[in-house]
């Protein structure tokens, strides 16, 4: 799932689609311009200024939308069946952490809310929305630092992730600092944490982004001169990180905002779509190449997801379009 503008600055943002197996087989012709992207009419699209996407689970998004002169708000939408909820919620920050699970011990679906107080602190406050109950209720509340580049939960066994730093504090004074994986059960709502790869901590790499690699945790790490893939090959384990492929910081002109979408496999040769920024980049590491697929009618992107559809049911009676 895309967000991004058209052709022409004016025009709105537009949310669509491309199927991985339309990318997949553009990539072995290739032919990296994608002519079949499917626009959606989402929520509220001809008075929301600006979108965030805060996760994708089971066919629903949930996700952000801004106004010029009204406030923000959040909802889940399925795109598939065009139904929507608003999210009733009056403390929308700037300073906040989002992540959309599912419960299988409820069969419900909860989006997790961690706001920093005062802004910019250690000191998290933790809340939670329930989709079948409609409500916001408080949780334990956390002291963790979040990575700047995305803090949108990962999802991956069945936990949501955060990339950032794990505070330890005496007196009001922080006496220890590590780099970790702060992970969130959704059913239990407790928070524990897990270590990174020890080789890249020990070499003062510092961490780019969180994601998900065929069903397993993966985080980027950046020295100088490249970006180190790493993947936990058995969640939990700190041995068991692997480090997958190294791409040189030129080849994607050392993009900022970086996070791996997708990898495609054809026999024993690997390809990696990777969001850098406003592009979609396709590293082959074998031939340690990167192209830059081109999506025909975007001018740019602002945020990228995996997405599959499904007919579940909010429950709402809304519907876009009606």
């Amino acid at each position: 799932m895309l967000i991004g503008r058209k052709l022409r600055s004016i025009d709105p943002m537009i949310i669509c689609s491309v199927a991985y197996d339309a990318l997949s087989s553009r990539f072995a012709r290739n032919d990296l311009v994608v002519r079949n992207a499917i626009e959606y009419d989402y929520p509220f699209r001809s008075l929301g200024q600006d979108i965030v996407l805060l996760g994708c689970c089971h066919g629903l998004v949930c996700m952000q939308v801004s106004y010029m002169v009204f406030k923000d708000f959040l909802c889940v939408w399925n795109p598939c069946t065009k139904e929507y909820k608003v999210i009733p919620d009056e403390k929308i920050e700037d300073e906040t952490a989002y992540a959309f699970g599912y419960d299988s011990t409820i069969d419900d679906y909860k989006l997790f809310k961690v706001i920093q107080i005062p802004a910019g602190s250690i000191f998290c406050l933790v809340d939670v929305y329930t989709l079948g109950s409609n409500s916001w209720r408080s949780i334990e509340d956390i002291t963790y630092c979040f990575h700047n580049e995305k803090k949108v939960g990962v999802l991956a066994n069945g936990n949501l992730h955060w990339l950032g730093w794990s505070c330890k504090i005496t007196d009001t004074q922080i006496v220890e600092r590590s780099k970790v994986i702060s992970s969130l059960d959704v059913s239990n709502e407790r928070f524990h944490e897990m270590q990174l790869a020890k080789e890249p901590l020990e070499n003062e790499h510092n961490f780019r982004s969180l994601g998900v690699l065929e069903g397993r945790l993966c985080v980027l790490f950046h020295d100088d001169s490249k970006l180190d893939l790493w993947v936990m090959q058995d969640y939990g384990v700190q041995e068991s990180w692997t480090k997958q492929f190294s791409i040189m910081k030129e080849q994607i002109r050392d993009r900022r905002l970086i996070s791996l979408m997708w990898s495609f496999k054809n026999n024993e040769d690997h390809k990696y779509l990777i969001c850098a920024e406003h592009d979609l980049f396709l590293y082959e590491p074998k031939q340690a190449r990167v192209r830059r697929p081109e999506i025909n009618g975007l001018r740019s992107l602002h945020h990228v997801e995996n997405h599959f559809e499904s007919l579940v049911s909010l429950g709402s009676g809304t519907y876009v379009g009606r």
